[in-house]
Formats: C-alpha cells, structure tokens, sequence
C-alpha cells in the first residue's frame, strides 16, 4: 500500500518498468479514475441487473413465505458484516475483496438454480443460508466499492464526476433486469404461473450475467494507487509509452521501493527513493489491526452506547 505522509496521495504513483512491461499498454490504458469508474460501474450493472431482477420477483420465484425469509437472513447478515469488513478490504486489496464478495451473488443464484432442478433435496435452510453468504458478499462488495470510488477520487480528479459515472451505469442495472424480467414473464408465463424449466433458464442468464461481472473486474479493474491521472493519461495510452518517457532506467532501478512523485502536472513523473521513515510510515504496524482496533472502539464511545437501545429497539 502507498504509505501515508507529507506527500500528497494523489501525487503518489507506484509503477515499475518491470510491471509496465508485463501489464502492457492495452492495460494501461484503463489506469485512469474516470476509465476505472466506468469499468466499477459496468461490473456492478452486469451484478445487480441479476440480483435486483431476483429481488423484485422474489416472492414470485420463491414463494412469499421462503422469499421473505430469504431477505431477512439476507440483509441482517449484510448489516453485521458491514461492521467487520473494513480490515479484511485493508488485508487483501480493494479488487480482491471485490471479487470475493461476488461469490455470495452467485451462490444465492447458483441455489436457487439448484432448488428449481432438486426441489426435494434443496430445501428451507439451504436457501436461508445463501441468503446469509449472500449478505455477507454484500457488505464485502460495497465496502470494496467505496474504497475504489474514494480511491479514484484521490487521484487529483473531480470526485463527483467519478460518482456520477459510477452511479450512472449502476442506474441501468434496473433498466436491463426489468427488460430481461419483462421478456421472461411476458412470454414465459403459462395460466400465471411460470414454468419450473424456464426458471432455470432464468436463473442460467443472471448465473452468466454474474461470471461476466467477475471476468470484466479481473481484466480491467486495479487498485487506485496505480492510477495515472486523466490529465496525464497521453502518457499512459497505446502506442506512446515507453520507460524513458515515465522517467524509467531499468539498469538503475533498485529493488527498494521506489515511487513516482509528480511535483507539477506538468513535470515528467521521474523515479524518487522515498524511506518509508521520512514519510511516518512504520511498517511494523499492520494497517488492518488497526482498522479492527478503530472499529470496535466505535461501539464503545459515549454516544454509541446510549444509542444502542433505539436500534435494538
């Protein structure tokens, strides 16, 4: 992680030529907090355009009283974890963290695919339980999300632009849930009931909507700290990149960390040693114990405590 300091954390970039060489410039390319919004929004449209479309029918695929349950288990699982989830997005990286908290969608999707195939086998409490595993990969999946989205915005560029793109392509997960769940009731429907074999099929298109997301966020999405700004993207961008133009001299470069320091957005990045002492970062410290610590003590403040009743309420 980029440690914290005197120096801007915008103007921080930890880039290597080995890294440059392997990733390539078609990755490269992507390096930027707007084009990296975009791609955030595109994984969440292809996720929630499943899960939404699985919500808002839930008592219809379900039934009332299993779909009820199912949501209940679902959002308190989401409530709890959201408490304790922080460290484990410090420990493994905003990306991977991500990417695990897809694995509950698919597994509620995956179950129920599995209960309209096994109804005698897949029963009350396998479905509860993946409710609960999809919960908790909620709370992993937005908390990585607002890590990223942050993250974007800490790269000197306009926040809410990054918020907006996000946020719009989010928007439209409704939009292609609704048209998908239009299509498979309008023409799917029979004496208003809907046939166990199509809801498989249903279920085989958001089950494939879900792995799309997970492939979109392997291939494109990368942890902020190796961003390149949008106002220096020609550097980063097919075709007209090349170690010397970031200020790269393999023969030269150690094996210490080294990061890249824009002083001026103007000025060519070049390589500078930064000991991690100059800038108050103590590696020793593990900074997801640390975030464990602050969240407890959270719950242990004045004001928390007298306001404990009114949520257990």
């Amino acid at each position: 992680p980029v440690p914290p300091g005197n120096v801007p954390t915008q103007d921080i970039y930890m880039m290597s030529p080995s890294c440059i060489h392997c990733c390539g410039p078609q990755i490269l390319s992507l390096r930027t907090p707007y084009r990296q919004a975009t791609s955030l929004g595109l994984v969440f449209l292809l996720i929630f355009a499943a899960y939404l479309t699985i919500q808002a029918f839930s008592s219809k695929l379900y039934g009332e009283n299993l779909a009820s349950d199912i949501t209940v288990s679902l959002y308190l699982a989401f409530t709890l974890a959201s408490l304790v989830v922080a460290p484990i997005t410090t420990a493994l990286g905003p990306v991977p963290t991500l990417l695990l908290g897809t694995i509950g969608y698919i597994t509620l999707v995956f179950a129920s695919m599995l209960q309209q195939i096994f109804p005698e086998t897949i029963g009350r409490g396998t479905m509860i339980s993946a409710g609960i595993v999809n919960g908790i990969g909620s709370a992993l999946l937005w908390n990585a999300q607002g890590t990223l989205i942050i993250g974007y915005a800490e790269r000197g560029v306009d926040g809410g632009k990054t918020f907006a793109v996000f946020w719009a392509y989010f928007n439209v997960s409704g939009m292609v849930g609704g048209l998908v769940s239009f299509g498979f009731f309008y023409f799917g429907q029979s004496d208003g009931d809907v046939a166990s074999s199509g809801v498989v099929k249903l279920y085989a298109i958001f089950l494939s909507f879900l792995l799309l997301g997970v492939g979109v966020a392997s291939l494109t999405l990368v942890d902020p700290q190796f961003l390149v700004r949008d106002d220096i993207e020609d550097r980063a961008t097919p075709g007209n990149i090349s170690h010397d133009s970031l200020g790269f001299d393999q023969t030269k470069f150690s094996k210490s960390t080294q990061f890249l320091v824009c002083n001026d957005i103007e000025d060519v990045a070049t390589p500078v040693n930064i000991p991690h002492d100059s800038v108050g970062f103590d590696q020793t410290k593990s900074r997801w114990y640390d975030d464990s610590i602050g969240t407890i003590k959270l719950f242990v403040t004045r004001r928390t405590l007298l306001l404990l009743p009114i949520f257990f309420f």
